[in-house]
């Protein structure tokens, strides 16, 4: 399952297949809300989730420091708006679905993907 950083409309997980994303405002009764990205990316680990963020500014550094101190996390699917715009929903919740159906049940964790518009 994915969840859905801040940076994504919450309205996006009614879009994607159902039960495949979650919303972050929505997962853990909104706690995680205005955590850092480490401890989002941790909560996301422990709980078999997938991060799904347009953060292409620190997300990147971050996952590198934490691959360097040996912290894991559940997997990331980074957005770029070069690909995606950021007001597409159901474009991004199309690739999404296309992403979990291209992956199967493969493990995502440790993984890193950018998201792709699926071709039409």
């Amino acid at each position: 399952m994915f969840l859905l950083d801040e940076n994504l409309s919450p309205r996006m997980a009614g879009l994607c297949s159902p039960g495949l994303a979650v919303p972050l405002r929505d997962w853990c009764g909104g706690s995680m809300l205005g955590e850092t990205d480490r401890r989002i990316l941790q909560g996301a680990r422990i709980a078999g989730l997938v991060l799904v963020t347009f953060d292409l500014a620190t997300i990147p550094s971050l996952l590198q420091d934490m691959a360097s101190s040996g912290d894991g996390h559940g997997g990331v699917v980074l957005i770029s708006s070069r690909s995606c715009a950021q007001n597409d929903l159901r474009g991004i919740a199309k690739a999404l679905n296309s992403l979990h159906q291209s992956l199967g049940s493969e493990a995502c964790k440790n993984r890193i993907v950018f998201l792709r518009k699926p071709q039409t």
